[in-house]
C-alpha cells in the first residue's frame, strides 16, 4: 500500500449492523444490506456511521424550536416597543396606564373649555368689555387648536395600535404553526 492510497476501514451500518469496509476519504455511503444512507464519520481514533435521515429529522426538530425560540422574542419586542410608544400617546391622555383605548377626555375638556371662552367673549362684547372678547377669542382659538392636535394625536394612536395588534396577530399565527409542526414532527 503506498502513502497516497487511502486507509480502508471496518465499519457497521448504523441501521442494520451489516459490516462495510469504507475508505477513509469517504464520507458518505449507502449499506448493500439495508439500502441506508449513512454519514461516515472519523476522529484520531474511531471510525462510525450515523443514519442520515435521523441526523436530518433532529437538525429539523431543532430548526422548529430555534424558529420557535424567536417568534417568542420577536414578540416580546414587539410588546416591549409598544409599550414604550405608549408613553408618547400617554402624554396627550389617549392611551391610559393598563389600558389601550384612547379615551377622549382631554380633547373634549379643550372643546368644551373652547366653547365657554367664547361664550364669555360674546358676553365681553355684550357689555361692551372689549379686553374679555380677546381674551375669550384668544383662548378659544388655542383650545380649538389643542383640542384639534389631541384628534391628530388619537388618528396616530389608532393607526399605530393597528399596526401593533396586526403585526402581533401574525407573529402569534406564525408561533402557532411552528407549534403544530413540532407536535406533529414529534
Amino acid at each position: 500500500m503506498t502513502a497516497m492510497a487511502a486507509e480502508i476501514r471496518s465499519l457497521a451500518c448504523n441501521s442494520c449492523g451489516a459490516p462495510l469496509q469504507v475508505p477513509e476519504s469517504t464520507r458518505y455511503v449507502t449499506c448493500r444490506h439495508c439500502g441506508a444512507s449513512l454519514i461516515v464519520r472519523f476522529d484520531e481514533t474511531a471510525a462510525w456511521t450515523e443514519v442520515a435521515e435521523q441526523l436530518q429529522a433532529g437538525q429539523e426538530a431543532a430548526n422548529v424550536r430555534l424558529g420557535r425560540i424567536e417568534t417568542r422574542q420577536a414578540i416580546a419586542a414587539l410588546d416591549r416597543d409598544w409599550e414604550r410608544g405608549l408613553e408618547r400617546f400617554r402624554s396627550w391622555g389617549l392611551a391610559r396606564s393598563g389600558r389601550d383605548d384612547p379615551t377622549r377626555v382631554g380633547s373634549t375638556v379643550m372643546i368644551l373649555l373652547s366653547v365657554l371662552l367664547f361664550g364669555a367673549a360674546v358676553y365681553g362684547a355684550a357689555v361692551d368689555f372689549p379686553q374679555l372678547l380677546l381674551l375669550g377669542i384668544v383662548a378659544g382659538l388655542l383650545c380649538g387648536g389643542f383640542a384639534a392636535m389631541a384628534r391628530g394625536q388619537e388618528s396616530l394612536y389608532l393607526e399605530a395600535r393597528r399596526l401593533y395588534l396586526s403585526r402581533r396577530r401574525q407573529l402569534q399565527r406564525h408561533l402557532e404553526s411552528l407549534e403544530d409542526h413540532g407536535a406533529r414532527s414529534s
